[in-house]
């Protein structure tokens, strides 16, 4: 059985349910894990030729650990 993390808020949500916000952990400086910080953004809008995706789930690579930490020569 696979143990899922908790988070302060359900990251899994309805898509029959229309939404003016999408919950998002946000990066806005480098540091430790506890410069990650959970926060209500617009929902995005599809504009011509684009799609909107919606993401369930996802992962830090190596390559996120090193930017959030701040490696220089990295944004």
């Amino acid at each position: 059985r696979l143990s899922l993390p908790t988070f302060p808020f359900s990251p899994v949500r309805r898509a029959t349910r229309k939404r003016s916000a999408m919950r998002a952990v946000v990066l806005r400086r480098h540091g430790d894990p506890s410069v990650l910080e959970p926060a209500d953004l617009p929902e995005p809008t599809a504009g011509p030729g684009q799609a909107i995706v919606e993401v369930r789930a996802c992962a830090l690579n190596r390559l996120d650990l090193w930017v959030r930490g701040g490696l220089p020569g990295l944004r």
